[in-house]
């Protein structure tokens, strides 16, 4: 095995300088409470003293503290919302491109509605619960760490016994928040579940319409709706009770030191006009300790998540071991595709045995079998979404074992049974997303006429920019199916497999299909189970699968 995708390349938070200086800002505006406290320190002494002199400097100094830390508060906001808008994009590309980069096989095996939870649901929660909340315990440790000195100045008995109150606050949200994190990963699980039922609730609207069975969805969507909500439910009110214990806690804690202090007062350990100075001094030093406790809770609560998501940053691919046998080079290297004694089997169920053909370049083959024999097993193989028990694959000279998926597809390029259209215009569901710049307009244009699009482009307002709806649903079968033509076609490498590629057409739109395939310049490999048509007026080579054998068989053609 190889660690193709290394989950330590990847991090959910990065020290570069705007993040560094968005944790500077932040310690800068938290400072805010702590300034204020000193205005108070001096409006007290005014009135304790009636000290006039300090009427002046302190109004100066009330302005300055509005002015800065207004300016400090709102650069801070504005600056963590470029620090999401980063995060967003660095993190959902690199999840997509490492989801879209691995094996066929293992992508597969996962519901398409847990990689869209992924990005919808997961991702959403770790930037609200851990993405700032990091910068927020870093900024509150420095406030505390200012005040805990100032009190010191005042009492240093007082202040401690802030201080080990504020220690029970966060010892208690510490304990909730490890109950929560369990919760928050099955509620984020439960949403994947029921993103699979959305899906299919909506991609299903017509069978379940036209079999009369929309009440029986709606009963099962209705069970899970509830399964769900009951996840949220329990998720929420933990979540809930952890900031409420933190608060009543945070609350009680406070009136009883605020009677504390009033007795240090009447006891005489501190001056009297200290009073309200402690009544703030001891917000800002429990408040930052409870928005420590808070945000290490959060990021607690975010645990296993993150864990989940770095899962599926560290997606491991085998690698084949690469054997040849000297006696086929020569052969190999006269073919496009050649098949060298290859076994293959599902489990215990054997499809190949020993199987062997060669197809040159520009043969036009088609594979014959009955069903379940295994035609699309041998295209599977190809393309090395399955990989063999025993024998070999070689596609233009080259096994397939020491070619990865990326220069496999640079000579393969598939026409499938039902293309995947995307919601955009039908020039980039041919380039496939090339930019203006990358486009090659003469093979553009080849591959509309060839592929038989012209007529359709022509009598469109839009013409290539006409805008393509949900699955092509503004699209017939037939032009569907020359798009994905003209995509092949376009891409240009040297071999065409053709997946059932008609057989969801009607004979006369099957035929003109064919009939395309027939005129190309390319090695064409094709599958088809119709009776219909007359395959060897366009394919020069049958490859018959029988008894777990290929049998090479030359036809005739007009």
């Amino acid at each position: 095995m190889k660690e193709k995708y290394n989950k330590k390349d990847f991090k959910f938070i990065r020290l570069n300088w705007i993040f560094i200086g968005f944790i500077i800002l932040s310690l800068a505006s938290n400072l805010e409470q702590y300034f204020l406290t000193r205005l108070i320190e001096r409006f007290s002494r005014i009135v304790s003293y009636n000290d006039g002199t300090l009427i002046k400097s302190t109004i100066i100094f009330f302005i300055l503290w509005a002015v800065i830390f207004f300016t400090l508060r709102i650069s801070r906001s504005r600056l963590k919302a470029r620090i999401s808008y980063l995060w967003n994009v660095r993190v959902k590309k690199g999840l997509m491109a490492n989801i879209l980069s691995r094996d066929p096989v293992y992508f597969e095996s996962k519901d398409k509605a847990s990689y869209i939870s992924l990005f919808n649901n997961d991702l959403k929660f770790i930037e609200e619960n851990y993405l700032f909340s990091v910068d927020w315990i870093i900024s509150n440790i420095a406030l505390l760490l200012v005040c805990l000195a100032y009190g010191f100045t005042i009492n240093i008995e007082i202040t401690m016994i802030i201080f080990v109150f504020g220690i029970i606050v966060m010892l208690i949200s510490k304990f909730i928040s490890s109950l929560s994190s369990n919760e928050n990963e099955k509620y984020m699980k439960s949403l994947n579940s029921y993103n699979e039922i959305l899906n299919d609730g909506f991609y299903g609207y017509k069978t379940l319409l036209s079999f009369n069975k929309t009440g029986n969805f709606l009963r099962k969507f209705g069970q899970r709706t509830k399964d769900n909500e009951k996840i949220h439910e329990k998720s929420l009110f933990l979540n809930s009770s952890r900031i409420s214990v933190i608060n009543i806690s945070s609350m009680i804690l406070q009136t009883f030191l605020m009677l504390l202090s009033a007795l240090f007062v009447y006891w005489g350990k501190i001056e009297a006009f200290y009073f309200p100075v402690l009544l703030s001094l001891m917000n800002i030093i429990i408040w930052p300790m409870q928005e420590i406790a808070d945000s290490y809770g959060n990021i607690i609560s975010t645990k296993k998540i993150r864990q989940r998501i770095l899962e599926e940053f560290s997606y491991l691919e085998e690698e084949d071991e690469s054997f040849q046998d000297a006696n086929i080079k020569k052969v190999k290297e006269n073919s496009d595709i050649l098949f060298s004694d290859l076994s293959f089997a599902y489990e215990t169920k054997e499809i190949l045995d020993k199987a062997s053909f060669v197809i040159h370049k520009n043969d036009h083959v088609i594979i014959s079998g009955a069903s379940g024999t295994g035609k699309s097993t041998i295209f599977k193989l190809i393309t090395k979404e399955l990989r063999p028990n025993d024998g070999n694959v070689f596609i233009r000279g080259e096994n397939i074992r020491e070619l990865n998926r990326e220069e496999i597809y640079e000579k393969i390029s598939i026409v499938a049974q039902k293309p995947m259209i995307f919601r955009d215009s039908i020039l980039a569901n041919i380039v496939l997303f090339e930019n203006e710049d990358e486009i090659d307009y003469k093979k553009l244009d080849e591959s509309i006429k060839k592929s038989g699009l012209s007529p359709l482009i022509d009598n469109l307002e839009d013409g290539l920019y006409t805008i393509i709806k949900d699955a092509g649903s503004n699209l017939s079968g037939g032009e569907r199916q020359r798009i994905e033509i003209a995509r092949a076609l376009y891409k240009d490498n040297p071999i065409i497999l053709i997946d059932e590629a008609t057989s969801a057409l009607d004979l006369k739109m099957a035929v003109d299909i064919e009939e395309i395939f027939a005129k190309l310049d390319k090695t064409l490999v094709s599958i088809s189970h119709r009776r219909d048509i007359d395959y060897s007026k366009y394919y020069g080579k049958i490859i018959e699968i029988k008894d777990k054998k290929t049998e090479e068989v030359s036809v005739n053609t007009n």
